[in-house]
C-alpha cells in the first residue's frame, strides 16, 4: 500500500495516488506499507531514487542498512510490532530522507509509525519539512520502545508478586508452565526492543554524521543527541530486566524443585516408618517350629502392638530431628 503525505496552506492531505500528490511540489512523506512490484516503481519514478526490496532490508550488514546515494539516506532499523503472535515480532524499516521528502518503506505493522501518522494528522507543523517529519518519527519510536520497557517492567513486578508472595504449587502444573511461559514471552519483548535499540543507535549515529544531506536545523541535531541518550537509557532499564527475568526463572525453578523435594522426602519418610513394622512382619511369618510367640494366646495382638510401637517410635525420631 503506497500513501502519500502532502503539506500545503497548513493542511495535511493524503493520497495513494502519486501524480496527484505530486502537485504544488510534492509530497513530503511517502509511506510504502508491504509494497507490491507496481508500487515501488510508482514510487521509484517519482522520487528518482531506488526502493530497497525486502530481501535488502532484512540484510544485517552495515554497508546494506545505512548509506548514502546521491542526496539521499537510506537507513533501515528493526522496529517491534504485534503480529500474530502473543509475543512482539520484528521487522525492518526503511528511512530514506533529503531536502524534499522521507520515504518509509516497512513489510510490517509496527504500532508507532500509526502512532506518528496520527500525531501528524494533530499537528500539522510536523509536515513542514521531511527534517521535521524524521525526527518526529524517531521521537515516536523512541517513546514507543520506553513504552514496551515499562510494560515489561509492570510484567516483572507482577511474576514477582505471584511467584513470592502468591506462591506456585509443583502440584498444578499448569502453575509453574504459566510463569516459565510468562518469563519467556517476556525476555522475547525485551530482546526484540534490544535488537530494535542497536539498529537505531547506529542509525542515529549515521543520521549525525549526514546530519546537512537530511537538511537537520542545529536544533534538530541537538534533538538526534537526547534521543541517543534516550536510547542507551532504556537498553540499561532492559539489561536490568533482563536480569530480574533470569532471576526469577531461577527461582521458580528452584521452588518447584524444593516442593517436589519434599514430596519425595515425605514418601521416603514414609517407606522407612514402615521398615520396622515390616521386619517384625517378616520375622512372625517365618515357619520355624520353635516360635514360641505363635503359640501364645496373645501373640497376634503383641505383634501387631510391636509393629505399631516401632513405627510411631521411627516416626517420633524424625519428628525429634524436625525432619517432617
Amino acid at each position: 500500500m503506497l500513501t502519500a503525505y502532502r503539506f500545503e496552506d497548513g493542511q495535511i492531505t493524503t493520497s495513494a495516488d502519486m501524480a496527484t500528490a505530486a502537485a504544488g511540489g510534492g509530497p513530503f512523506w511517502i509511506d510504502l506499507c508491504d509494497p507490491d512490484a507496481g508500487e515501488r516503481t510508482l514510487a521509484e519514478t517519482a522520487t528518482g531514487l531506488e526502493i530497497p526490496t525486502r530481501e535488502e532490508m532484512i540484510e544485517i550488514e552495515s554497508s546494506s542498512r545505512l548509506y548514502q546515494e546521491g542526496d539521499t539516506l537510506f537507513m533501515t532499523a528493526t522496529l517491534p510490532y504485534a503480529g500474530s503472535k502473543a509475543t512482539p515480532e520484528a521487522t525492518a524499516v526503511t528511512f530514506a530522507i533529503n531536502a524534499r521528502q522521507m520515504i518509509t518503506v516497512r513489510h510490517g505493522e509496527p504500532l508507532s509509525i500509526e502512532l506518528f501518522r496520527q500525531r501528524l494528522l494533530k499537528d500539522t507543523a510536523i509536515g513542514t519539512s521531511p527534517a521535521h517529519a524524521l525526527m518526529a518519527l524517531l521521537d515516536v519510536i523512541v517513546d514507543r520502545l520506553a513504552d514496551l520497557i515499562e510494560h515489561a517492567a509492570g510484567e516483572v513486578d507482577r511474576m514477582s508478586t505471584t511467584i513470592f508472595h502468591e506462591g506456585i504449587s509443583a502440584r498444578k502444573s499448569g502453575d509453574y508452565k504459566n510463569a516459565i511461559k510468562k518469563v519467556g514471552s517476556t525476555g522475547i519483548m525485551i530482546a526484540k526492543v534490544h535488537e530494535s535499540i542497536a539498529t537505531l543507535s547506529r542509525l542515529v549515529y549515521f543520521l549525525s554524521q549526514g546530519a546537512a544531506v537530511a537538511g537537520l536545523s542545529k536544533e534538530q541535531r541537538a534533538q538526534l543527541k537526547g534521543l541517543g541518550r534516550d536510547l542507551r537509557s532504556i537498553r540499561e532499564h532492559g539489561a536490568a530486566l533482563d536480569n530480574k527475568l533470569n532471576f526469577l526463572l531461577d527461582a521458580t525453578v528452584g521452588l518447584v524443585n524444593l516442593e517436589q523435594n519434599q514430596i519425595i522426602k515425605i514418601f521416603s519418610v514414609v517407606a522407612v516408618v514402615f521398615m520396622p513394622p515390616t521386619l517384625i512382619a517378616s520375622v512372625y511369618g517365618m515357619n520355624f517350629a520353635d516360635m514360641p510367640e505363635l503359640g501364645w494366646t496373645l501373640g497376634y495382638e503383641f505383634s501387631v502392638v510391636l509393629m505399631l510401637a516401632s513405627a510411631l517410635a521411627t516416626w517420633g525420631f524424625f519428628r525429634i530431628k524436625k525432619l517432617l
